[in-house]
């Protein structure tokens, strides 16, 4: 457990799980075996992550979420089972993420997930763009690392800058 995080009433981490700085687990949040959670990410009440599966940093979990794939880093993620909704602007502009570095990794999601699926063509066109800040290259190596699967996109779009 990561220091300043804190893990609030009947939260519960399984064995081996992780937990970077400054994270939040809301009441009642269970963590699966050998399940990650990224810097600066917050998980909603009564929110849960099956075993082996990573949440990147600075992400916001709605309460009751059912995570059971990857959560890519700065994304904001609810449902049962989770579906990514857009990016986590509040959290990122809390963090100092400047609005030139929010609209970048909005653009990328963006290419990534043309439908809810990931665009496979899309990924190896961004990692050949040498403009790409470091969060974008962030997404892109979370994406490779990914043994369960990415969470697929929502239905909903507008929840970006």
């Amino acid at each position: 457990v990561g220091s300043g995080t804190w893990m609030m009433v009947g939260s519960h981490a399984g064995h081996n799980a992780s937990i970077g700085e400054g994270c939040i687990l809301a009441n009642g949040v269970g963590l699966s075996g050998y399940s990650i959670v990224g810097d600066g990410s917050v998980l909603g009440g009564m929110s849960g992550l099956h075993q082996f599966t990573r949440v990147g940093r600075f992400c916001m979990v709605g309460g009751l979420t059912k995570v059971v794939k990857d959560v890519p880093p700065f994304t904001l993620v609810d449902g049962h089972p989770a579906r990514i909704h857009g990016l986590n602007v509040v959290g990122l502009r809390r963090k100092g993420f400047s609005q030139e570095d929010r609209l970048q990794v909005r653009r990328a999601y963006r290419e990534i997930f043309v439908s809810s699926s990931i665009d496979r063509e899309a990924l190896t066109r961004l990692e050949q763009d040498q403009s790409l800040g470091a969060y974008v290259k962030e997404v892109l190596e979370f994406i490779h690392g990914s043994k369960r699967g990415i969470t697929p996109w929502g239905s909903r779009r507008g929840h970006d800058d």
